[in-house]
């Protein structure tokens, strides 16, 4: 695509003059938006004495920063002319961190739909693993320890379908694992949601239902699970001792194993089985951001307090919090992920059907995948809001003309 002649030479010096309109790919503005209030204080919180003393995990700094350049004109954008009238908009580049709130929605639904072409039409179930609060520090202070947890659930679903069916069967089951490390108070509480067939595929190639699910094997057999999964993966001794404690005390307590969640899916409507429940549950717990912006019901900058509201799982009366901003802040950085660590993960035949896919090369030059990105943007708007926005006032559809990179300080074409 052939280069506009110093076009963003002329784009300086006239845009203000034209009058011509922002296209933002987020224009949905919140009242007190998570961005803005990192805006406002993380630098500040970065000088606190705590956080200099402990310091701040790489991955923080990279997602933080990530997130508060969202959407920022001065990290790049498109630009996009009408072939008839010559109007012209920009498009932001986002940050694409499912840390952000709006990029993490973005994710989300995304997923949904890759993941859903990649399951079986069949009935789901949707099963919540819990752990002992007193085990959630050690996987806080290592977090490759979170590995065990998905481990532990995948094990256990193997032996609880393989207890469920018949043995000459050897059923194998289908399922995706998402890792949320918060709860809805905002605290350090890991636990693994799951998205299960009732069912299995046999070794001759058929498709069996499996409605039945021992609750009490498998919660017994989760918690037996993780423990050994812990064991063989903490070395310090002094950890190790504390770990052994912890391990006597749960079997003391957790007579029953630890809580697991799995009822019967109900669905709301005939057509709400099979592929919609794959997608609904991808929509709802995939990419979801630790709080959505919408439960923050006040917020100061200069007293730095903010207030917000969640409701307990165990009570039906809606919990207000009035807290300091840093406070806030470091709630949320604490459930930022290592680079590169896969929260979302596939088990049993999903296994198979997605490393297969994932194995073939990739063959789309520079050039299509941007225009991926393109129709991807321009799909979202009018997805949510009903409008087209490369859609030009004159009725004609604009094009694309070419980048602006801050990072070279040239435009640059695709």
């Amino acid at each position: 695509m052939a280069k506009m002649s110093n076009w963003f030479s002329t784009y300086l010096n006239t845009y203000d003059d034209r009058n011509h309109s922002e296209i933002n790919s987020l224009p949905f503005k919140k009242p007190f938006s998570i961005k803005q209030i990192f805006l406002d204080h993380w630098h500040a919180f970065c000088k606190q004495r705590d956080v200099i003393n402990n310091g701040l995990r790489p991955c923080v700094i990279k997602e933080v920063n990530k997130m508060m350049g969202c959407a920022d004109f001065k990290n790049g954008f498109s630009l996009f002319e009408c072939p008839a009238c010559h109007h012209f908009i920009r498009v932001p580049f986002t940050c694409k961190s499912r840390f952000c709130n709006s990029c993490g929605a973005i994710y989300s639904r995304e997923r949904a739909s890759n993941v859903a072409s990649n399951t079986l039409d069949v009935n789901h179930r949707h099963v919540v693993f819990t752990i002992d609060d007193d085990l959630r520090f050690f996987f806080k202070k290592d977090r490759s320890l979170l590995g065990c947890l998905f481990k532990a659930v995948e094990n256990t679903l193997f032996y609880s379908l393989k207890k469920c069916g018949r043995k000459a069967e050897n059923l194998t089951p289908g399922f995706i694992m998402v890792l949320h490390t918060f709860g809805r108070d905002l605290k350090w509480n890991p636990h693994i949601h799951v998205l299960l067939t009732e069912g299995g595929m046999s070794e001759l190639g058929y498709y069996k239902s499996v409605n039945y699910i021992n609750y009490e094997q498998l919660r017994k057999s989760f918690m037996k699970e993780v423990f050994d999964q812990l064991a063989n993966h903490i070395d310090v001794f002094e950890t190790k001792t504390q770990f052994y404690q912890i391990k006597n005390k749960s079997y003391r307590i957790h007579e029953n194993g630890f809580y697991v969640y799995a009822p019967p899916q109900r669905s709301l409507s005939k057509n709400h089985t099979g592929k919609q429940q794959v997608i609904d549950y991808v929509m709802r717990y995939t990419g979801r951001p630790v709080m959505a912006q919408s439960r923050i019901e006040a917020y100061d900058k200069q007293t730095k307090i903010i207030m917000y509201w969640y409701e307990p799982h165990d009570s039906d009366e809606v919990v207000h919090v009035t807290e300091n901003v840093f406070s806030f802040i470091a709630k949320l950085i604490q459930h930022i992920m290592p680079s590169h660590f896969k929260s979302i993960r596939y088990g049993g035949i999903y296994a198979a059907k997605i490393h297969k896919y994932q194995k073939k090369k990739k063959l789309f030059h520079q050039k299509q995948t941007f225009e991926k990105f393109i129709h991807r943007f321009r799909k979202t708007i009018i997805q949510d809001f009903k409008r087209d926005p490369l859609m030009c006032t004159c009725g004609t559809v604009m094009e694309f003309v070419d980048l602006f990179l801050p990072d070279t300080g040239l435009e640059g074409s695709v």
